[in-house]
């Protein structure tokens, strides 16, 4: 029964650790993924529209990023188009060596 008890206990030692540094790395690469993003929406020249119809284009500035899981990171943006607007979104799987970029999914807001 102990030898039960020990395996657990450093499993679940193990599982924590683990965790532990997936976010260790997210945080690490926040900003890296982040000017990626930035970079694509600047090469792309995104623009939007304001509410008074006039062109609003997009900068560095816009695009944000956030922790979504242990090793992923993701970075949103949105797209004004009058009262609305589409938030793009992009998933990165953040890597103690590389980041690789996931798939980009659009919402549209009511």
């Amino acid at each position: 029964m102990a030898i039960v008890k020990k395996t657990v206990l450093l499993l679940s030692l193990l599982v924590a650790t683990l965790i532990a540094c997936g976010y260790a790395t997210a945080w690490a690469r926040l900003e890296q993924c982040r000017r990626v993003t930035s970079k694509e929406v600047l090469q792309s020249k995104i623009t939007g529209m304001n509410f008074g119809g006039e062109i609003v284009v997009l900068n560095e500035k816009d695009v944000k990023a956030r922790i979504s899981g242990p090793f992923q990171v993701e970075t949103y943006f949105m797209v004004p188009a009058d009262l609305h607007g589409v938030v793009h979104s992009r998933l990165f799987i953040t890597l103690p060596w590389a980041i690789k970029p996931g798939e980009s999914r659009k919402f549209y807001p009511v």
